[in-house]
Parts: C-alpha cells; structure tokens; sequence
C-alpha cells in the first residue's frame, strides 16, 4: 500500500482484532504521507460468538442453577469482548485523528455476523461500499502457505471492486 493508494481511497475499511499488532497495523496506515483529512475509516472488529446449550425443561434444579451459572459467565466473557473492542477502536481512532482523519470520518463496527471473520469482512464490504479495506499479514509457515489462503488472499479472490492491502504486522 502506497501513499497514492491511500489518497485515492475515500473509503477505508480496516479489520482489527484486540491486540497491539492491530494498532501497529493503524500506525502504518496513519504513517503515510498521503493527506488523510479526507477518508472515511470503518474499524471493524469480529467477535467470534458464543455458542452455548442447555438441558431443556427436563432438567433437575441442579442442573438449572448450573445453566444459570454459564449464562452469566457467557455473558460476562461477552462484555469484557466488547469492552476490550471499544478500548482498542479509541486508541485507534486517537491515531488516526493525529494523523489528521477527522473524528466525524472514523465509525466502528463491532460484528459477530457470519461464520468466520472472512465472511464477515465480505458482508460489511458489500453492505459498506468500501474502496478498499486493510488487514494484517501474518507470518505463515512454509506450509501454511502450501496448504492454506490467507485473509487477504481470501479477500481479493472474493472481491472484485475493492482494493485489499495485506500490512504486515508480526
């Protein structure tokens, strides 16, 4: 991804996860030389779901304080996700403002929509006619690159109209 590239985009989406590589991968978008006053930046976040059963109405007392139990923890877990997302989006955005994005251009998408993070970028890529979206490169072993597609490989044969960069970040 080059200066020109960024300053050709308008629309910029880019795939975060809740760790300090993501705001690596904000950093080297913010680090262009490019004039970033006028994009518009989606920072997305996928949490994968929760999946979670319980015995139906045949269940023991027992069994149903127990079920009680794992919803709450379910629930918790759930809610310090999101916290820790929200945390991150505000430290993202407070790099991308200083690297002159206007606060109003930065949105957040938090999602558990879709199977994987994959599906997910590509239904807020149709729904959010994106020019472009930004995801990590991770290191991949000789083979993992044999045998596996990675996101952004994902990304560009599933897209046609948007732009993906690969950034490196590990």
């Amino acid at each position: 991804m080059g200066n020109a590239d960024v300053a050709q985009s308008e629309n910029l989406l880019i795939a975060m996860t809740n760790t300090q590589e993501s705001l690596k991968l904000i950093q080297s978008v913010a680090d262009r030389e490019a004039d970033l006053a006028h994009l518009h930046v989606t920072l997305m976040h996928y949490l994968v779901p929760i999946y979670w059963e319980h015995g139906g109405d045949t269940s023991d007392e027992q069994e149903l304080q127990e079920i009680l139990r794992e919803e709450r923890r379910v629930l918790r877990t759930e809610e310090m996700q999101e916290k820790r997302s929200r945390d991150y989006f505000q430290e993202a955005k407070a790099i991308l403002v200083d690297a002159d994005v206007p606060a109003e251009n930065i949105h957040s998408c938090l999602t558990s929509d879709g199977a994987d993070v994959a599906e997910a970028i590509l239904q807020e890529i149709k729904d959010g006619h994106f020019t472009a979206v930004v995801v990590g490169q991770q290191d991949r072993s000789m083979i993992e690159e044999m045998f596996e597609e990675s996101l952004g490989e994902f990304l560009k044969r599933n897209t046609s109209e948007t732009k993906v960069w690969e950034i490196p970040v590990g």
